[in-house]
């Protein structure tokens, strides 16, 4: 078996797992508080809605300029930069922040600016999280990284919650918990890195200087922040305008729906960060018709196979409402679940 194959199971084992564990607690453990829920779910989307500014797009080109880097033996001088790019992007980024909220004080009532103390570090572990998850996908790993990308965030949504619920604890130590499981996480994407490799941290800057390398990579990059943040702002925006114009438990009500249906793209999400270097490989050599039939069966498949899954949701989710508390206000949100569910089979029919 080859290592696309044996990664891209592992990945979609722990997907599975991951989803399971998610179902279960979305069926037993989160209709208890709607409220907190969506209230977790309002703070990790916020944050996941700006990581793409902080981040720049700079991930995407730790994967387009890898070979090129790892040829001269430069790599790890790149994923040193793209370390130092992050800090300076969230630096500038908390100035902006922090300007933007003072000129229009009326902002500072909204729920954003109350939970910033939580927004800001969460932004910062996830950005260096995510160019190290593309880092590493250039080894053709990605079961690993897909614990800390898929299982920590249900762990660190249902620790947060057992505390806050079950043990009676303060929800501000909930939220700190919470916050800390990505940090883990984030240090957990450091030392499996440095498992494959030996890192050695290298912010020589002459290297990309040369040819004018260091501008391509700027392009690109930039490009890549375009694309990028297209897709998380329409992700991510139904937590945040719900949480903060609607409230809490409505986002939670949202995002327990969102969840169960997103078993949909479990399938997906393996392949997406598998098949970035393949394609730049295609890209590369300008093998164009290879890529093309790439696309067409992989497409085609992960239709079929989210069609499949969406029929079963669609048909034992009423049944599984009589299960959950408060099940009946799930019950009355199921056109949720059908408009969530078609546009994800739609997203499968169109793309990688």
């Amino acid at each position: 078996m080859s290592v696309i194959l044996r990664q891209g199971l592992k990945y979609s084992i722990v997907g599975y797992l991951g989803f399971l564990l998610g179902t279960l607690a979305n069926f037993f453990i989160f209709p208890n508080d709607l409220e907190f829920y969506g209230k977790l779910r309002f703070i990790f989307p916020t944050a996941e809605m700006f990581v793409p500014i902080v981040v720049f797009g700079i991930s995407f080109s730790n994967v387009k300029f890898f070979a090129q880097t790892q040829k001269d033996g430069k790599h790890q001088n790149m994923l040193s930069l793209s370390l130092v790019g992050i800090f300076i992007n969230f630096f500038i980024f908390g100035i902006l922040y922090i300007l933007i909220f003072n000129i229009f004080p009326s902002l500072k009532q909204s729920e954003n600016w109350q939970a910033k103390h939580l927004i800001f570090p969460l932004i910062l572990f996830l950005s260096i999280s995510t160019v190290l998850n593309k880092y590493i996908s250039n080894y053709k790993r990605i079961a690993i990284p897909n614990i800390f990308e898929n299982l920590f965030p249900k762990l660190a949504n249902i620790g947060a919650f057992c505390l806050f619920f079950f043990a009676k604890v303060p929800e501000n130590l909930a939220l700190i918990f919470f916050i800390s499981v990505f940090f883990m996480a984030m240090l957990g994407y450091f030392l499996y890195n440095n498992k494959l490799e030996k890192f050695h941290f290298d912010f020589s800057t002459d290297y990309f200087r040369q040819n004018g390398l260091w501008v391509q990579i700027l392009s690109y990059s930039f490009f890549g922040f375009l694309g990028n943040i297209g897709s998380f702002l329409a992700l991510k925006i139904a937590n945040v305008m719900i949480g903060e114009y609607i409230g809490f438990e409505q986002n939670g009500l949202y995002s327990n729906i969102y969840s169960i249906v997103t078993l949909i793209n479990i399938p997906q999400m393996g392949l997406y960060n598998i098949s970035a270097p393949m394609i730049n490989k295609h890209l590369t050599e300008n093998t164009l018709q290879d890529l093309d039939r790439f696309h067409k069966k992989t497409s085609l498949s992960l239709f079929f196979l989210g069609l499949v899954f969406f029929s079963c949701i669609v048909v034992g989710f009423p049944f599984l409402t009589d299960f959950m508390k408060n099940g009946e206000l799930l019950r009355t949100a199921e056109p949720i679940l059908w408009i969530i569910g078609i546009t994800m089979l739609f997203d499968l029919a169109t793309g990688f």
